[in-house]
C-alpha cells in the first residue's frame, strides 16, 4: 500500500460529502477492471492524494484533486474481492 496526500479542511463549514456527478466504465479487453470518475463537494479546501492499494477488496489506484470544496476523483480498480487467507482473488 502506498498513500501520499495532503488535505486542508475548513473546520467551520460543514459541507459533508455530496456526489455531484459520477460515471464508471469497464476497461476494454481487461477482465475485472473498471475506471470510475467522480465529481463531488466535500469539506476540504485543498485535497491532493495518490493511493495505490492493490490487495484489498476492489483494490486499485485512486487519484484525488480538490480545491475550494470541490473534488475530482479518478479510480482504477478491480471488481473482485481479495481473499486474505489464501492471498488470491475471489
Amino acid at each position: 500500500m502506498l498513500y501520499i496526500g495532503i488535505a486542508i479542511r475548513n473546520p467551520f463549514k460543514r459541507v459533508g460529502f455530496n456526489r455531484i456527478w459520477g460515471r464508471w466504465w469497464r476497461v476494454p479487453r481487461v477482465r475485472y477492471k473498471n475506471i470510475e470518475l467522480e465529481f463531488m463537494r466535500t469539506e476540504n479546501l485543498l485535497h491532493v492524494s495518490f493511493d495505490v492499494n492493490p490487495w484489498t477488496d476492489h483494490g486499485g489506484t485512486t487519484i484525488t484533486l480538490g480545491l475550494a470544496h470541490y473534488e475530482l476523483n479518478l479510480n482504477f480498480y478491480d471488481t473482485r474481492h481479495w481473499d486474505r487467507i489464501n492471498n488470491t482473488w475471489k
